[in-house]
């Protein structure tokens, strides 16, 4: 699990492309996948494995697409990315 630091890191890589409702975990992790696919910032994708998996670009460019979209939506789930993305929206909403 990343510590709160990485968390917040994590969460201002992705915060762009998570859905409006916070819903079933897998579905809630599928939408925001698409719409990094979908966007103009597809890196996100990227940065963001790394920083949950601590894997260096090489070691990423390494893994197969599965692999990469498996190490994305396991580092989601580990680190509870939905109540983060709650809790950092209920900060922000005052």
């Amino acid at each position: 699990m990343l510590n709160i630091r990485d968390a917040l890191k994590l969460y201002s890589l992705l915060s762009n492309f998570v859905p409006e409702e916070n819903s079933d975990v897998l579905d809630y992790i599928g939408t925001t996948l698409r719409n990094i696919k979908n966007s103009d910032n597809p890196e996100a994708f990227g940065r963001a494995i790394m920083l949950m998996s601590g894997m260096e670009l090489s070691e990423l460019s390494n893994k197969t697409p599965v692999e990469t979209i498996e190490l994305f939506t396991q580092g989601l789930i580990d680190n509870k990315f939905n109540s983060l993305v709650a809790l950092c929206k209920g900060i922000s909403d005052g």
